[in-house]
């Protein structure tokens, strides 16, 4: 069986849930300026993984319960180990809490780097001067 490639296109979230949940989600992140694709089950959610790079996945503990086993062997078999968040489902999710949690596993994920000029990288404490080669 062939495996699909995977391709370069990255999306910072993948939720799994049921769909009017998942659409929620999508609205809720867009507000916090987080891009997510939204699968209503497993079986999709693991089709999105094998073609895009995902940092951080959003599963639905139902959801997981069904598909779980599923999930974990296509997270094995995919070169990039993305976060996975297990959340409740619920009419009232996601909570301004889960949202919360997604923002900052993505900073986690892909911690932002504050470059003050292009030669100068800096991240945390550490300063990188490319120009004057010091750090």
């Amino acid at each position: 069986m062939n495996k699909p490639a995977t391709s370069s296109k990255r999306i910072p979230v993948l939720v799994i849930a049921e769909s009017k949940t998942g659409e929620r989600w999508k609205h809720k992140l867009g507000a916090e300026g987080v891009t997510c694709r939204t699968a209503p089950d497993v079986a999709e959610g693991i089709e999105i993984l094998t073609v895009s790079r995902i940092d951080v996945i959003v599963v639905e503990r139902a959801a997981l319960n069904i598909g779980g086993a599923a999930l974990v062997a296509a997270l094995r078999a995919t070169p990039n180990l993305p976060m996975v968040l297990i959340v409740e489902s619920g009419q009232r999710r996601p909570t301004p809490a889960d949202c919360q949690r997604v923002v900052a596993a993505v900073q986690v994920v892909r911690p932002a780097r504050r470059n003050v000029n292009e030669s100068l990288i800096c991240v945390g404490k550490l300063a990188i001067d490319l120009a004057g080669k010091r750090v």
